[in-house]
């Protein structure tokens, strides 16, 4: 499976990216605050796509799922646009704080997902 990693912190470099590939998975795409240096990172880790901007690869059919290392204050907005285009997001850390915040996510997750298998239907 390919997939976009969001945040290339020592965590993702160090952990998460490793175990993608050690399961036999792809990185295709990584996404930093700077464009520059997801690049420079992409380069670095063969990782072929290295963006600041979280849309081109959440559109591009070849990516399947996220990963997602970033800061919490961009969690909500990452997880709720790659679920929108229908993209798995296992997570590690806490979604959102408050919890009322992670709630609303949570069930806006949901109503995607029924909508999703109401289209498959």
């Amino acid at each position: 499976m390919r997939w976009k990693v969001i945040g290339a912190s020592g965590f993702a470099v160090e952990h998460r990216i490793g175990a993608l590939r050690s399961a036999g998975q792809d990185p295709a795409a990584v996404v930093r605050t700077s464009a520059r240096r997801a690049a420079e990172f992409a380069s670095a880790d063969a990782t072929p796509v290295g963006t600041a901007s979280r849309v081109p690869a959440l559109e591009n059919p070849v990516i399947r799922a996220v990963c997602r290392s970033s800061a919490i204050a961009k969690r909500v907005p990452e997880v709720t646009a790659a679920i929108a285009a229908g993209r798995p997001v296992p997570g590690h850390k806490p979604l959102a704080m408050p919890a009322t915040v992670a709630s609303r996510t949570a069930q806006a997750a949901g109503k995607a997902l029924d909508g999703a298998e109401d289209q498959a239907a």
